[in-house]
């Protein structure tokens, strides 16, 4: 795919994306390793992004900061003219920022790293302010870090706040803001918006009038990551009061917080974070700043620091720093008697495992069970003498009512009691208890006994290596007891048996399942690493760059990249495919020789690097009409491009020659300038070297074009030719060398003159083809002459 820029310069992208997004994809530039291009998807392109990109390109900040931000450096069309997005420089990043913060820590910085990371953020910052720009969005995970130079690097500068006139309203706005990052004044105005305008929720930071975001909102945030990166990574505002519990109290999230003024170190607050060491564990200049720029700051904005105040206050502190005799991550002022940090692992770690650890007591002895009562016949007994007895006691109580009518109550009662006997009952309660038993076993049995069988058979797969086979019983038995522990122990093991038996690709694969299980992370990249190695070694560079390039940061996988492209270029140029050896010594970014070998291919090989409508110079052939003074070199201009092949015409007409002996009908064969072009101008004009370069249009496999000169070496355009590479007749016009004139060859006031093009076709024709002076075709009844200027044409390689 090619694009032009804002002033026709064309950007060749590879055919495959670095990296894709939410807005669209990132694409490397063909022969261009410092820079990238942002291609937007279709849905997020706007004129409005078109004209703030442009303005961007006009107005950047201080050449400095260029390499740390993906600026706009020149706006792209595709072929249609259609605005399409944007190149940028190509920033060298390892992490984000967001994994500086996370605690406990995983990166291995040290404490002076983080006060240089929050230095050159400040730099960039200052810089971009300058400038006239709001960041707006201060996302962190819109900066990278590269941990091996301490470098930053900011992202998505297309998101950048610009206020073109805030009296109509009317800026290239930013129309988002991380959670957390918002300034309180923001928060507010975009709350009050919203209240009289609800239709607008949804886009408050877009439809809030200005001012939205300002330098003042910037610093607010500047002074949030400069907390992180000073107090373990975490927020300041995750305060609670200090009455409250640790364990109960809760700051909120995000933006809930500052708008709930949840700073840790106001007055009457506390952090919540047992992780946050004390304020004053930082120089008095840096507690006052965050001092003016949480609590100051939110009456009057105007008092927060700007970039240039922290830059400063952190380089004192950096020359004041002592290493810790306990952990040399740790650094602290010299003026304190301990190690903060150290004071804040510790608070940290007694809260995670709290002591004393209350442990259950076993039984010394399990207990017996006590015998039941033998069911039978004596419970059948117990029954009827029950029943004899109830059925007396109902005919004595009949007996005191006299007649047959009592007689028949009692029979009523006594069937009416019968039906809800104890016997009965008794049957039912122990019907009843037997099913409930039954399935309370059934529980018992699906619940503990099954899975503790399948958990000890899934223990002796594990036990025996069988670990696809414990796998599948442990992943069966979710979270019963320490299942999930041995499920991911499997995994583990199965990777490493994976990773020892050389299977790389599918270990490091099991390994990224595992996400922080064990040192599952590092082995992932030990795998993948060793992966890309064995692909390299097999010659396969281009895979192994796409895995190496997912190792970055780890052991010399960034060197080992640029290797892979070393040995591409060196495959290249032993192919003499020259332009592919050049972009990939280009990316080889300076390994080995690959500076040093560009420069010899373009010292070697000058053709190679001419465009269209370049001049350059082969062969020689008298022009000033000096003849004491030798012969000058040709100036021939590039008219055509085909891969490696270029069609070069010379700049003026170089001689003056008869076409034709006479009237008639004749074709290009039989013209005279035909062999004295390919035989006398070819011999005399070029050393044998120069010969060497000069091949015919079949040689060059063009089609389509010089199909009836396909081997000649020298020719002339034809009509039709002439028409197509000239955009207009001015640009066809052309002049002749003094020797030319002295020739014969007639120029008008201007400098022109009329010069010969050879017949359309092989067939026979009685009329003579040219260029007149003012640049259009034409064609005459052919005869002798010897008023026409010759412009030889020629096709050369440009890898010879």
């Amino acid at each position: 795919m090619t694009l032009q820029g804002l002033n026709g310069k064309q950007y060749q992208l590879d055919s495959k994306p670095l990296g894709s997004g939410g807005e669209g994809d990132i694409y490397a530039i063909s022969g261009n390793a410092s820079q990238v291009v942002k291609i937007y998807k279709k849905s997020s392109t706007s004129q409005a992004l078109e004209e703030k990109l442009k303005l961007m390109v006009q107005r950047p900040p201080s050449s400095s900061v260029l390499n740390q931000v993906a600026w706009p450096l020149d706006v792209v069309y595709d072929s249609s003219g259609s605005f399409c997005g944007f190149v940028m420089p190509k920033l060298d990043i390892t992490h984000e920022l967001n994994e500086v913060y996370v605690y406990p820590p995983r990166t291995g910085i040290t404490y002076k790293q983080k006060l240089i990371l929050a230095q050159n953020i400040c730099v960039v910052i200052h810089e971009v302010h300058k400038a006239g720009y709001v960041f707006g969005d201060f996302n962190p995970r819109n900066i990278g870090v590269n941990l091996n130079t301490g470098a930053v690097a900011f992202l998505d500068t297309d998101s950048y706040h610009i206020v073109i006139d805030k009296a109509s309203n009317r800026a290239y706005r930013c129309n988002v803001c991380a959670p957390g990052y918002a300034a309180p004044e923001l928060l507010k105005k975009c709350t009050d918006h919203i209240s009289a305008h609800p239709e607008d929720k949804k886009q408050a930071y877009a439809k809030t009038p200005l001012d939205t975001f300002t330098k003042e909102t910037d610093n607010f945030a500047l002074a949030i990551h400069m907390f992180r990166l000073l107090m373990n990574g975490f927020t300041p505002f995750n305060g609670i009061p200090e009455t409250q519990s640790a364990s109960v109290g809760s700051p909120g999230q995000g933006d809930a917080a500052v708008r709930r003024d949840s700073y840790c170190f106001k007055k009457g607050n506390k952090p919540q974070a047992a992780a946050v060491p004390e304020l004053d564990s930082l120089p008095k200049t840096i507690q006052d700043y965050f001092t003016r720029a949480f609590i100051d700051g939110k009456k009057d904005p105007t008092r927060r620091p700007s970039a240039l105040e922290w830059h400063k206050a952190l380089e004192s502190f950096e020359r004041e720093l002592v290493t810790c005799n306990v952990n040399p991550a740790h650094m602290y002022q010299k003026r304190l008697k301990s190690c903060p940090w150290c004071e804040a692992d510790s608070r940290y770690s007694e809260m995670m495992n709290p002591q004393p650890q209350l442990i259950q007591k076993s039984f010394t002895a399990p207990v017996s069970p006590t015998a039941m009562p033998i069911q039978g016949q004596s419970i059948q007994s117990q029954a009827s003498n029950s029943s004899s007895s109830i059925m007396s006691s109902g005919a004595n109580s009949a007996g005191a009512v006299s007649g047959t009518s009592s007689i028949h109550r009692i029979q009523k009662t006594g069937r009416k009691h019968n039906s809800s006997s104890p016997l009965k009952q008794r049957t039912r309660l122990i019907i009843a208890g037997a099913v409930a038993l039954c399935i309370c076993a059934a529980i018992i049995f699906n619940s503990v006994i099954k899975p503790a069988r399948r958990y000890s058979e899934a223990q002796e797969l594990y036990n025996s290596g069988q670990y696809e086979e414990a796998i599948s019983i442990f992943n069966d038995l979710g979270g019963y007891k320490d299942s999930i522990e041995y499920l991911n122990d499997s995994k583990y093991m199965l990777a490493i048996e994976a990773m020892n038996a050389g299977d790389y690709k599918t270990a490091y694969s099991r390994f990224g399942e595992l996400d922080d299980y064990s040192d599952s992370k590092e082995k992932y990249y030990e795998s993948r690493y060793a992966y890309a190695v064995t692909l390299m070694k097999d010659a396969d560079y281009e895979n192994a760059i796409e895995e190496f390039t997912e190792c970055i940061g780890y052991d010399d996988s960034n060197v080992k990249v640029s290797e892979c492209y070393y040995l591409i270029g060196t495959k290249y140029e032993n192919n003499g495919d020259l332009l592919e050896a050049m972009d990939a010594f280009e990316k080889a970014d300076g390994y080995k020789d690959s500076k040093d070998r560009i420069e010899t291919i373009r010292n070697d090989y000058p053709l190679l690097f001419v465009n269209i409508g370049d001049g350059v110079y082969l062969g020689k052939y008298e022009q000033d009409n000096d003849l004491g003074n030798g012969e000058e070199p040709i100036d021939w201009v590039v008219l055509d491009r085909k891969d490696n092949y270029l069609l070069l015409i010379s700049k003026y007409c170089l001689d003056c020659k008869p076409n034709v002996n006479g009237d008639g009908s004749y074709t290009w064969r039989d013209s005279l300038l035909y062999p004295w072009l390919n035989n006398d101008f070819y011999n005399s004009s070029f050393s044998d070297d120069e010969r060497k370069v000069i091949v015919t249009p079949s040689i060059a496999g063009v089609d389509g074009i010089f199909d009836d000169v396909k081997n000649d070496m020298v020719t002339l355009l034809n009509t039709d030719e002439a028409s197509s590479y000239y955009e207009s007749d001015v640009a066809r016009s052309a002049g002749a060398t003094a020797y030319a004139q002295s020739q014969g060859v007639e120029v008008r006031d201007d400098g022109s003159c009329f010069w010969y093009l050879r017949l359309p076709d092989a067939k026979a024709s009685s009329s003579m083809y040219c260029v007149v002076p003012e640049g259009w075709c034409s064609y005459y009844s052919a005869g002798p002459n010897n008023d026409l200027g010759v412009r030889p044409v020629i096709w050369v390689d440009s890898t010879k």
